[in-house]
């Protein structure tokens, strides 16, 4: 980051993790002038079963910490599986972003023979023995609707999208320039802002 400080950088710098965040590290980011900076910090809800390596308090504990900083959070709720997309489980994973986060992407497991094979090796996520051979996003229809609704009861003015394009488009306040904007199966349903689609659609450019 100091590095790019020097670079009179204007593009906003997204930092992904998952590690645990202290006040500490984050006074030092904070004190880098002229950057733009916004967190992008994962919770899936599924426990250490799957995620060993943390807990459930270290994530929350991210997203108070970097809030009480002032930085911009983009939210990555993935993968989204059978045991944390319970409606119970949307519940309470969309009752607490919404209080510190800007946005959430919600996305399920990412397929491919070969990667599915080691998972269910592993036998910590069962994948479905008829899904094994899928290509792409495992992420059950209903489940995507159940999200979208309990969002609707619980925090209705909360932005959730289904691409990670969309989340940073939002807190940035610029167009998504990838074409989501095109496609009706992720942009409409999405859960975003008259004013974002309002800035998309001015945004948006068909060749002629």
């Amino acid at each position: 980051l100091l590095a790019l400080q020097e670079t009179d950088l204007k593009n906003q710098i997204a930092l992904i993790t998952k590690a645990r965040l202290d006040a500490a590290g984050l006074n030092r980011i904070r004190a880098i002038r002229g950057l733009r900076i916004l967190f992008c910090l994962s919770y899936s809800g599924l426990g250490r079963t799957v995620e060993p390596n943390f807990t459930d308090d270290w994530f929350r504990s991210n997203f108070a910490i970097v809030r009480d900083f002032g930085f911009p959070i983009l939210h990555f709720w993935r993968p989204l599986l059978p045991e944390n997309s319970t409606p119970e489980a949307i519940e309470r994973m969309l009752s607490f972003v919404s209080q510190f986060a800007d946005a959430s992407v919600f996305v399920g497991l990412k397929l491919h023979p070969e990667l599915t094979n080691i998972i269910a090796q592993e036998g910590k996520i069962p994948v479905p023995e008829g899904r094994r051979e899928d290509i792409g996003e495992w992420l059950e229809p209903d489940a995507i609707r159940q999200i979208y609704a309990i969002a609707g009861q619980i925090c209705p003015d909360y932005p959730l999208y289904r691409h990670t394009s969309c989340g940073l488009a939002k807190i940035m306040g610029c167009p998504n320039h990838t074409g989501t904007v095109y496609r009706d199966d992720i942009c409409p349903p999405s859960h975003c802002p008259t004013m974002q689609r309002s800035v998309c659609e001015v945004g948006r450019r068909t060749p002629a």
